[in-house]
């Protein structure tokens, strides 16, 4: 335990240091950049985020949450200049407002709820870091971490959950370090209060993964091979390859160093109630990619390759992992030039 309150502290004073240096090279920017400052800036952001997944298994709940923010803000900020400045990439966006602005951030630091892990023994809650107070009790965290072929549901989910959701509940979703599974936050979403407040993946390796409507931003590393349905505010994958994405977003979707990427509308049976006409899906941006050209690292996926509404409903009346991974995870072409209009 002191050792890893060691390696916090000596994180933590470091990631300080490191956001406040990303974030004055930000500030310092000219509206007028070139594309490797761009890129410098970029891959400031993603090193800090990198540093923090690396520091996860040591670092505390609140110090976590709190490290989270300061990327989040980092990265608004990095938004925001990149898109109301006069890059080879920007100045068709100049001036457009960044559509993920938050309040700012309360001075006094709120509590941080406890993380809850879905296990595969004994339902029990993660070591608790800090005690949540009664006007936090609504906020929660799930998750499934290091499972192999095994069919998650959000009945999985709510194992080491003591009681329902409160009716203002939308929990945050954590997916770490799944191989062969089947994910199904979508059917049983009512239990979820109909929709999740953020989702959280990293390592994904053929899997499929259906989620409700998520109130806030999908962040998503290092995925492989695997099809993913998600519905969200703000969708961003990093280091990721031939992942098949049923979008509906209403923000530009970003990709960093990703490859063979295919996108299509979503169209699960949860998202009845979106509205078409604002989904942003086929509008990516690939932040890496500094020609003129179209990025060859995505494309849209062709008609005939999309998955059915009703292929999504079988699956989740099944329940069957094998039948479902070997249906949505056949191998398909790639051809970028399908992000062509």
């Amino acid at each position: 335990m002191a050792v890893n309150s060691t390696l916090a502290a000596s994180f933590s004073t470091k990631f300080r240091t490191d956001v406040q240096a990303v974030s004055d090279r930000i500030t310092n920017t000219a509206s007028s950049y070139s594309q490797a400052h761009k890129e410098e800036l970029i891959s400031g952001v993603s090193k800090l985020r990198k540093d923090l997944i690396d520091a996860t298994p040591y670092l505390p709940t609140y110090d976590q949450r709190q490290s989270e923010l300061a990327i989040k803000e980092v990265e608004r900020k990095l938004e925001e200049k990149l898109q109301g400045g006069s890059s080879a990439s920007g100045k068709a966006r100049a001036g457009a407002k960044f559509s993920f602005k938050k309040p700012p951030p309360s001075t006094t630091p709120s509590p941080i709820p406890p993380v809850l892990e879905a296990t595969t023994t004994s339902p029990s809650l993660a070591t608790q870091v800090a005690e949540p107070s009664a006007a936090q009790s609504s906020q929660i965290r799930l998750g499934f971490s290091n499972r192999t072929k095994e069919y998650l549901t959000v009945h999985e989910l709510l194992k080491g959950v003591p009681n329902s959701l409160e009716a203002d509940s939308r929990p945050e979703v954590t997916l770490t370090s799944l191989s062969e599974c089947v994910v199904d936050l979508a059917t049983d979403s009512h239990l979820l209060n109909g929709s999740i407040g953020a989702l959280h993946v990293t390592g994904l390796k053929q899997c499929v993964v259906l989620v409700a409507p998520v109130q806030g931003s999908a962040l998503l590393h290092e995925c492989q091979e695997s099809v993913l349905a998600i519905a969200c505010h703000q969708f961003r994958i990093h280091t990721s390859t031939r992942v098949d994405v049923y979008l509906h977003v209403t923000s530009t979707p970003i990709l960093e160093k990703c490859t063979a990427m295919r996108f299509a509308p979503y169209n699960l049976p949860a998202g009845a109630d979106l509205d078409s006409e604002k989904n942003r899906f086929a509008e990516v941006q690939d932040f890496l990619w500094i020609r003129s050209a179209p990025s060859p690292n995505w494309s849209i996926m062709p008609q005939e390759d999309q998955l059915k509404a009703d292929a999504w409903s079988d699956a989740a009346s099944n329940q069957r992992l094998d039948s479902t991974l070997a249906k949505f995870l056949q191998p398909k072409s790639f051809d970028p030039s399908m992000n062509r209009d």
